[in-house]
């Protein structure tokens, strides 16, 4: 079959170099479909083809790393835009808190004039954080630093952070040489940090306040510089720490009694600081049985109160907080705990006598435990009794 290139009218039966029947022109025979021409043709649509799919995917493939890069661009300029305001932000925050610390003073390093300067070195502290029943913290230690109060002529007064925490007070029912007084045993709440006397107030330490000798002349004292300050009333104690209150510019005052014991135990819930023996307390404390009359002081002639911080202290860095001399607290006393506050309490509004903590060089083990109680009215005073101070955090 062939087919007019002229008219386009297809004839049959034509051979080559007939004409067509239409319009009597030429025709030219139809290639068959597998012609070389037409084979040729398809291999070069296709070669085509594979290059222009070649083409696609290079055109695609920088399309994308164009994309990626502009990404990247846009990141880096918002990073960049975000640290300039971190950094101004940061920078503006700085100005604000150095504006704020130049109107108030910084605690602890708080300035004070030169006669009542407070030298203080501080430990690095730890997370603050609320120890939880019996607990002194994760590493059983304070979270915070030591105090040191220049009394002036080179004496000084070194105390201890105390951290604020939970603690049981009292005794239960089963501690052995209990009394009632030491009950109920109850959960009680310190939400104030506050500064503890390392030591009990020593005489050197008082005649440099004060410019007086209580003990002076008295039986079972002697003078020495480094020994607990005994004889002192309740009421001559507060006026000691009245009077260093001013001189220092800090508030002073005496322990309440719940201070006192949550401090004294340091996270122990046993008899003493470091357990329940008795046999150890030797290590800890200067007490009836390993004073007087059954060792070698008994033929000395030592009966008084013994220099301060010769036995271990206790996980809070304290001393002597069992025996020694029995330690006032601000408290008046009561019978029991029964009325007592759960969260900071001080005692009673009013009584007749004040708490007093700790034992003596005199007494036996029983009396010096944490949860002992003692009482004697304000002006009372003694051989065995002393006192250690508290110092409020600004």
């Amino acid at each position: 079959m062939a087919q007019c290139c002229h008219c386009g009218a297809r004839i049959e039966n034509a051979g080559e170099g007939g004409s067509c029947s239409q319009c009597g022109k030429p025709l030219a025979a139809e290639a068959a479909p597998d012609t070389p021409v037409l084979q040729e043709a398809n291999g070069n649509h296709f070669r085509m083809h594979r290059r222009l799919g070649v083409l696609d995917l290079r055109s695609g493939a920088l399309v994308l790393l164009s994309a990626v890069a502009l990404v990247a661009t846009g990141l880096a300029l918002f990073s960049k835009e975000l640290g300039i305001s971190g950094l101004k932000e940061s920078l503006r925050g700085q100005r604000s808190g150095s504006r704020a610390s130049q109107g108030r003073a910084a605690e602890p390093r708080q300035s004070l004039t030169p006669s009542t300067q407070a030298v203080q070195s501080l430990r690095p502290r730890s997370p603050v954080g609320s120890p939880s029943v019996g607990e002194a913290g994760s590493n059983g230690s304070p979270m915070s630093g030591e105090l040191t109060l220049d009394l002036g002529n080179n004496v000084t007064m070194k105390l201890v952070f105390i951290p604020a925490g939970r603690f049981l007070m009292g005794s239960p029912s089963s501690e052995s040489g209990r009394s009632d007084n030491e009950g109920p045993q109850h959960e009680v709440t310190i939400t104030r940090p506050f500064y503890m006397g390392v030591f009990e107030v020593t005489q050197e330490q008082w005649k440099r306040v004060m410019g007086t000798k209580p003990w002076n002349g008295l039986q079972y004292a002697t003078d020495g510089g480094s020994n607990a300050a005994s004889y002192i009333s309740w009421v001559q104690a507060s006026e000691f720490c009245g009077k260093l209150s001013r001189k220092t510019g800090r508030t002073v005052r005496l322990p309440t009694e719940a201070e006192w014991e949550y401090a004294c135990r340091a996270g122990s819930t046993a008899r003493f600081c470091f357990g329940d023996s008795d046999d150890e307390l030797g290590g800890y404390a200067w007490h009836g049985k390993n004073f007087w009359p059954w060792d070698s002081h008994r033929d000395t002639g030592e009966y008084h109160a013994l220099p301060v911080g010769q036995k271990k202290p206790n996980a809070w860095g304290l001393y002597d907080m069992h025996g020694n001399v029995w330690e006032w607290c601000s408290d008046w006393y009561a019978d029991s705990y029964a009325d007592a506050n759960s969260t900071d309490p001080s005692g009673p509004a009013s009584g007749s006598c004040r708490v007093l903590r700790g034992g003596s060089w005199s007494r036996d083990p029983p009396h010096c435990r944490s949860a002992s109680r003692n009482r004697r009215a304000p002006g009372g005073r003694a051989d065995g009794i002393g006192f250690r101070l508290v110092v409020d955090l600004k």
